[in-house]
């Protein structure tokens, strides 16, 4: 595959690490970038594989040289320099698996997500992980830790709620042991909806969520409170017209779980958008501009 040009890719690598720019015997040019260890190849003939120590790669589209690390899977799970980097990958792994617990539980938002939602969503969660309590690696994921970290969070980045539609949210301070009572206010259209679209529907929906604390004979994370975890009470407006000439417009929603809520539960409060067709008394739901996000996090 190398050809003649081996002992020159060697040569190159071993005098100047990727502070090169013409590698001749393959007709490329490489530009070294910032990192010493990286090279990101420019040239028309870009070769993949291995040479010694030296790695030729692609990378989103994107091709790259760089030097073969010395850092082997045995290595990292057993030297101890690496301990802190294999807990927080412990925890990051935990993340995805309570990840999929929650959203299990949002099966009907399932429409408004995009195919990043749950690696989105683990990050976050990874974020306040790290924020509970007890040993790294094992840390307590409860949401009362960091609230603030899900606020605003997207089922599908590509969409933006406020981009849509304009409101006021009436929220209460704190969560009622049993229910929530909403308000949206002076909401109505803006005119970045999709096309042949009549009436919108706004729903809100109210998920709780326990903490999740690691258990060593079991080696899982489980909810503390299993009974009251992943509980979903939704609400929805009813078709409101697209009228950019309606301002003011107002809505009210209770949402009950019909059960008092331990304090350490909480409440992952999300809105919903959805748009329809008003043909021969018919609605129709239209897939286009579905968007969702969390507002607040109780």
């Amino acid at each position: 595959m190398w050809g003649n040009g081996k002992g020159e890719v060697e040569e190159i690598w071993r005098n100047t690490g990727v502070n090169f720019t013409y590698f001749n015997k393959f007709g490329g040019t490489f530009a070294p970038s910032a990192l010493v260890s990286m090279a990101k190849v420019v040239g028309n003939i870009k070769p993949i594989g291995t040479i010694d120590n030296n790695c030729f790669y692609q990378m989103n589209g994107e091709f790259y040289a760089r030097v073969k690390s010395n850092l082997t899977a045995k290595r990292v799970k057993t030297d101890p320099k690496f301990k802190n980097s294999q807990l927080v990958a412990q925890e990051f792994g935990w993340s995805a698996k309570i990840g999929k617990t929650i959203r299990r539980h949002w099966l009907p938002l399932k429409p408004y997500m995009d195919k990043s939602v749950h690696f989105r969503f683990q990050h976050l969660l990874h974020q306040i992980i790290q924020k509970g309590n007890g040993t790294k690696g094992t840390r307590t994921l409860d949401l009362k830790n960091a609230p603030d970290v899900l606020l605003g969070f997207k089922f599908n980045k590509s969409t933006d709620l406020q981009s849509i539609i304009d409101f006021k949210t009436v929220l209460p301070s704190s969560l009622n042991s049993s229910s929530l009572s909403v308000s949206l206010t002076h909401f109505s259209a803006k005119k970045h909806v999709p096309n042949n679209i009549t009436h919108f529907k706004i729903g809100l929906h109210a998920l709780t969520v326990s903490p999740f604390e690691y258990h060593t004979q079991s080696n899982l994370y489980t909810p503390t409170s299993p009974h009251f975890q992943g509980m979903l009470v939704q609400s929805y407006s009813t078709p409101i017209p697209i009228d950019y000439s309606l301002t003011g417009l107002s809505h009210h929603f209770n949402l009950d779980f019909m059960v008092n809520l331990p304090p350490e539960i909480s409440v992952l409060l999300t809105l919903s958008l959805e748009f329809f067709c008003y043909h021969n008394q018919q609605y129709t739901t239209l897939e286009t501009g579905k968007t969702a996000e969390i507002i607040q996090v109780y």
